[in-house]
């Protein structure tokens, strides 16, 4: 199926996937490093492969949040306040 092949050039994957502050080029360089990698033969392997790709897009960006977030909180989640206690 040739439409599993293109959903990446129209959009289709892009758009669930893709958040503010999120790099489109990056997104798709990334995806298409994933299919080469994992190097899909069918039309179905490919829709999994492009599966893959955007759940650990998904990931990767909780976990740069999770960081960001700890460094504006202590180490039991509170939020630190600048010289007062």
């Amino acid at each position: 199926m040739r439409s599993a092949r293109n959903s990446l050039k129209h959009g289709r994957l892009a758009k669930p996937s893709l958040v503010s502050g999120d790099s489109e080029q990056e997104f798709h360089e990334f995806t298409e490093g994933t299919v080469r990698e994992l190097d899909p033969v069918s039309a179905l392997e490919r829709h999994l492969v492009e599966q893959i790709a955007c759940h650990l897009w998904r990931l990767a960006r909780m976990s740069r949040v999770r960081r960001a977030s700890s460094s504006l909180t202590g180490p039991r989640g509170i939020t630190s306040t600048s010289g007062t206690r």
